[in-house]
């Protein structure tokens, strides 16, 4: 440019001094405006080439400056695509560090609770723990092995290789011990920054003055103990940003219901860092492809030069931009699916815990439950046996056969109260699990209802034990008080003795009664009367006895149901027929006898 400036001087210079030349004659005119013109078209020629030259320059200038923009758009674009699966890493690892982390945490909860407890610090129970030395593998599972918060919260169960897995995650240096400082660490109470919160230097606000603002997902230390502002009523807590060191005072929440401060979770404060890597992933995305895209527009009727070159250029980052916005799905879509995985692992090992829990809840309400059952059937086995023995023997085995039925008919009573009371306590089970509707206890429902059919199966034998029973009470009573009226019977007729004789000689005020007639019969040589017969049959007559029933007792009339021979020996072969008995006969009976072969 400077050299083209130096020519057109020159030329003007020409020019002055050819109008001066012509004032004095010394050229002709058509020479002059010959000369002037040749200069000119000389002069032209190096502009245009000048300008071509300074053209190129600045497209070359304006090209180099695009590509530039653009490579820092992708090269950004790439370092924070990096970034984001680096800090995602944690989340996405296929291996059990992540449900080890979800132990720690969760034995972490429990020492705490131990430390509330017990007024002791974390480094109190560090000594504990150490014993005088380091704290190992060993010796953290065996404490907490006797945790009582740990033993004694059924749903907060940790295996022991639950529990190695914890003190692995625990010893981050990977030494196999853990350091008191490292120990302490997992005991600071932390906060995650939620929401926008400035830092001010007294808990009261007013008058206050503000420290510094704090970002979202900053973290805290817990420096004292929330405290409610007095004048606003809001909950406040000193703390140190990690980020910095700073001090000062935060809000925790506002009154209308904003939460600044969350309680500190690795795991959470893990994500919402990957969320915010990602959102920052998606603009930077957004932006270097509307960037690039828009200047492939402005370029687009440029087709050489270095302009052309630089289109050329920022047509291959588009693919560049695109695979990395590809890959931020793709790494989207991996964190979720490993969430959900590690998600399912934690529901699962909680429902393994469950069932362990359930399984241990329904063993002990199976052991309740059949204890009793077991105590009904015992039981009712029993008082059965005892019933079918006497039903079988009519009580013939039996000194007091009645006083024994007595007791078995007890005995069967009894078993219907304990019954009862064990099927209040199985109803009491199966309510405590009718909603249940899988699981060990859903089995376990399963086995109740087959006890209580057993146990009511046990209260029916023995009520069809004690009809049985009661029919053959009737059947002994009966035998007994025919065999003293056969008795007395046989006695009268041995002695000639009428019914009116006998009451006559018994009788004393109109009657017979009881203490008489049994003394009148143990006065009968062999007699024939077993002892309990005897009870049984004056215990018949205990009202005593009127004429009428005593002629009744010594009188006994059957009537003729099939056509039969009467004979006249007990011995049907040596006897002979007196004639022979039609249906519907009556005949009095003067005395029994069983023979041999007709029963």
């Amino acid at each position: 440019a400077g050299t083209t400036q130096q020519k057109a001087s020159a030329a003007l210079a020409e020019t002055k001094s050819f109008l001066q030349g012509k004032q004095k004659g010394e050229v002709s005119l058509a020479e002059a405006m010959a000369a002037l013109i040749e200069r000119a078209q000389v002069q032209h020629v190096a502009l245009d080439k000048q300008k071509a030259l300074l053209r190129d320059q600045e497209h070359r200038f304006v090209a180099n400056r695009l590509l530039k923009d653009a490579t820092d758009h992708v090269a950004k674009l790439e370092g924070l695509l990096i970034a984001a699966t680096e800090l995602a890493a944690p989340l996405t690892a296929d291996d059990a560090g992540f449900l080890a982390g979800a132990y720690l945490t969760q034995a972490v909860d429990l020492l705490k609770a131990h430390i509330k407890a017990k007024g002791m610090t974390a480094e109190a129970v560090f000594k504990e723990i150490a014993a005088g030395g380091d704290v190992n593998e060993e010796k953290f599972v065996a404490f907490m092995e006797k945790l009582p918060e740990l033993t004694e919260q059924k749903d907060a169960a940790l295996s022991v290789d639950q529990l190695k897995a914890c003190f692995r995650r625990l010893d981050s240096k990977g030494g196999g011990v853990v350091s008191e400082e490292d120990f302490a660490e997992h005991f600071r109470v932390k906060y995650l920054i939620t929401g926008n919160v400035s830092m001010t230097d007294t808990l009261v606000i007013k008058g206050s003055k503000t420290g510094r603002k704090l970002e979202i997902n900053e973290i805290v230390d817990q420096l004292e103990e929330p405290t409610k502002e007095p004048a606003l009523g809001l909950m406040r807590v000193k703390a140190r940003a990690e980020k910095d060191g700073k001090e000062g005072y935060l809000t925790m929440a506002g009154n209308q219901g904003t939460v600044y401060l969350v309680a500190y979770d690795p795991a959470t404060a893990l994500e919402k860092r990957v969320d915010q890597a990602l959102a920052e992933l998606l603009e930077a995305g957004g932006k270097a492809q509307k960037y690039v895209e828009s200047k492939i527009e402005e370029l687009k009727s440029v087709h050489k030069g270095p302009l052309s070159e630089t289109k050329v250029a920022l047509a291959d980052m588009l693919p560049k931009i695109k695979k990395a916005q590809h890959e931020r799905k793709l790494l989207r879509t991996t964190i979720g699916e490993a969430k959900k995985k590690q998600q399912d692992a934690i529901e699962a090992e909680k429902r393994k815990r469950q069932e362990a829990i359930d399984k241990e809840a329904a063993d002990k309400m199976l052991g309740e439950a059949t204890s009793v059952v077991e105590a009904v059937e015992g039981q009712c086995d029993k008082a059965v046996a005892a019933a079918q023995a006497l039903v079988a023997s009519k009580g013939s085995d039996q000194d007091e056969p009645m006083k024994a039925m007595d007791d078995t008919e007890k005995a069967l009573g009894e078993v219907s109260t304990t019954a009862e009371a064990a099927l209040a306590k199985i109803k009491e089970l199966m309510e405590a699990v009718k909603n249940v509707v899988r699981g060990p206890l859903s089995e376990a429902r399963a086995v109740l209802v087959k006890h209580k059919v057993k146990v009511g199966a046990s209260e029916t034998k023995c009520k069809k034990q004690l009809a049985l029973l009661a029919n053959a009470r009737k059947q002994v009573s009966g035998e007994a008080t025919k065999a003293l009226r056969g008795a007395l019977a046989k006695h009268a007729r041995a002695k000639g003795l009428s019914a009116d004789d006998l009451f006559g000689k018994l009788a004393a005020g109109g009657a017979v009664t009881a203490a008489v007639l049994r003394k009148f019969i143990e006065a009968i040589p062999e007699h024939g009367l077993r002892a309990a017969q005897l009870d049984l049959g004056i215990d018949s007559l205990a009202a005593g006895l009127t004429k009428l029933t005593l002629l009744d007792m010594l009188t006994e009339y059957q009537k003729c149901v099939k056509d039969v021979a009467m004979t006249t020996m007990y011995e049907v072969k040596d006897s002979k027929t007196v004639r022979k008995l039609l249906v519907g006969e009556l005949v009095e009976v003067l005395e029994h006898k069983e023979t041999e072969g007709t029963g």
